[in-house]
């Protein structure tokens, strides 16, 4: 199924789900020894290691009387600010180091230079649309770049 991720229907949810119980050895998909079982297989899940997750706690809207607060929550907001990866906490220590030591000479000296700091992504980038490190170009989110779009190519009379 993992090829065919971006043409994921229902019909092959079903049948991916189907293979699995066959494989796990249960025969109700909603048995938690799939979800168990699922998870252990999949290639991906070390990946959630790599994550911070707010506690059920800590976050204003949950309804404590459902879970308990030093659970892990369940997040899906992924469209805007994701998870907190936790090699941010030490790579943005290291920036703020280097700002302290360095001031502006921060921009175009030391390791990671911040005004060619896109440079430093641009082949793992690459990689994950398929082009080449020359094919592709990191820059600011949506609403700024529409902004400067905007900026560029209206003229207010």
């Amino acid at each position: 199924m993992s090829a065919d991720l971006c043409t994921c229907t229902s019909e092959k949810v079903l049948q991916y789900l189907q293979e699995m119980a066959e494989k796990c050895g249960v025969t109700d998909l909603t048995d938690p020894k799939l979800a168990d079982f699922i998870t252990e297989n999949d290639a991906l899940s070390r990946v959630r290691d790599e994550f911070y997750y707010p506690k059920c706690g800590t976050l204003p809207e949950a309804d404590l009387s459902l879970c308990d607060p030093e659970s892990d929550s369940i997040y899906m907001c992924g469209n805007s600010l994701g998870l907190m990866p936790k090699a941010t906490e030490r790579i943005m220590m290291e920036q703020l180091d280097k700002w302290a030591k360095m001031g502006v000479f921060g921009h175009r000296s030391g390791e990671l230079p911040w005004a060619f700091c896109d440079e430093h992504a641009l082949e793992g980038v690459a990689q994950l649309v398929g082009a080449k490190p020359e094919e592709v170009a990191l820059c600011n989110g949506l609403t700024v770049n529409i902004h400067v779009l905007l900026v560029r190519n209206i003229s207010i009379s």
